[in-house]
């Protein structure tokens, strides 16, 4: 039978818990314990060892969804007063990190880079059984997934208390760049903590009126250049964008819910924190 497999686990936990919750009832109301007693003692507690057991084994193991998690940071002088919200959010993301995901932390300025800041794997569950494999899981959830999310905060924490902070951010040619990251077929999440104002040479934001009409002929000069990326059907988050002007926040994000739709992905979250 086909179940989750941290269903499976969860519930021989509870099992093993409830029947050794009432072997200590027995063993603390027994004052005198006699060997017919024991025997009968040892009995019970291997039969839930054995069946717990061939409930690992027998259930067919389900491949965990192993994700490409590109966390994209804005640290420009226009997001200075938004850093408070960023280490909640940070927090967030890395509280979904999963056996098998493999993290990229990008940081964007006037001048992004042609490679990631950071990047990190965490091992996927291995094992020919499912024993074994849940042995594995619970090695990389209790050991090595802390440790890399305690390195992914301090390199976060680095970035964003950067004292030098550029008075410019593009965008544009960072997500350019991202994504050139994903493997094909890769499943990918790509999470974007910034205001979302693209302000370089090739398309300045704060100075442009993006109504339908500039958004189309913006993104019709993005495809010509061969500028537009292919996120292959990534999910995207953005955070850290706030409404200081109406008219402005409704056209930036129009713009880049666009944006994402023409470059094959799909924008699932535009506010100021993640939820």
């Amino acid at each position: 039978m086909e179940q989750n497999r941290e269903e499976i686990t969860d519930y021989v936990r509870i099992e093993i818990i409830c029947h050794w919750n009432l072997l200590k009832f027995y063993l603390k109301e027994v004052r005198e314990m006699n060997e017919k007693r024991i025997n009968a003692i040892k009995g019970f507690t291997d039969i839930i060892l054995v069946a717990a057991l061939v409930l690992l084994s027998n259930c067919k193991f389900i491949e965990g969804k192993e994700f490409l998690k590109i966390i994209i940071i804005d640290n420009s002088l226009s997001t200075a007063d938004l850093r408070k919200y960023y280490i909640n959010d940070f927090e967030k993301i890395l509280a979904s990190l999963e056996p098998g995901d493999r993290i990229i932390i990008y940081p964007v300025n006037s001048q992004p880079l042609n490679r990631p800041e950071l990047e990190l794997k965490i091992p996927a569950v291995r094992g020919e059984n499912q024993l074994k494999r849940t042995i594995s899981e619970v090695d990389i959830k209790t050991k090595k997934i802390p440790a890399i999310r305690d390195e992914l905060m301090r390199r976060m924490k680095e970035i964003i208390n950067m004292k030098n902070l550029s008075q410019k951010t593009d965008l544009l040619f960072a997500l350019y760049n991202v994504a050139g990251f994903i493997k094909s077929g890769e499943k990918t999440e790509i999470y974007i903590i910034s205001d979302m104002v693209n302000d370089s040479e090739y398309a300045n934001f704060n100075h442009l009126d993006l109504d339908s009409t500039n958004i189309a002929k913006l993104i019709n000069k993005i495809k010509k250049d061969s500028f537009l990326p292919d996120f292959k059907g990534a999910s995207v988050y953005v955070t850290g964008v706030y409404n200081s002007n109406g008219l402005k926040f409704i056209q930036i994000k129009n713009f880049w819910y666009e944006y994402f739709r023409q470059a094959s992905a799909k924008l699932k979250t535009y506010s100021v924190s993640i939820n």
